[in-house]
């Protein structure tokens, strides 16, 4: 179903490929060989067997043949607990994020004014330097 919503009588937009392509393909022009090569699944559905390995053949069947399309099953994997549970990669991150938030430097972030104000372009620029 996540691939062919039609088949359990979901009107749908194509699958779960289709989304993630129409996602990336919504980005800056710039930006989108970067996101086709960062594809992550979290969530407890990233646990499904095959699931990276379809979400990529699908992916990259619908992107350029120059395109690099990597999809990545979020979760550290080293066995340890910390981290390898992909439904809780979501969590962790936001969480993660929020403290950040506590004792990171003001250039990291863009106010809600300032995207307004400057756009999507110069978010994509301001996030580059931090990569």
């Amino acid at each position: 179903a996540l691939f062919h919503p039609s088949d359990v009588a979901i009107d749908d937009a194509g699958g779960i490929h289709r989304a993630v392509v129409q996602a990336i393909g919504a980005c800056p022009p710039e930006t989108r060989g970067v996101m086709l090569a960062n594809i992550a699944l979290v969530g407890g559905s990233a646990r499904l067997p095959g699931l990276r390995e379809r979400l990529q053949a699908e992916v990259q069947a619908m992107s350029p043949d120059t395109a690099r399309v990597s999809v990545t099953v979020s979760g550290n994997g080293d066995g340890d607990g910390d981290g390898d549970d992909p439904a809780a990669c979501a969590w962790r991150g936001g969480y993660l994020l929020a403290e950040q938030q506590k004792t990171a430097p003001d250039g990291w972030r863009v106010s809600r004014q300032e995207y307004h104000e400057l756009g999507p372009d110069r978010t994509v620029a301001h996030f580059a330097r931090f990569s």
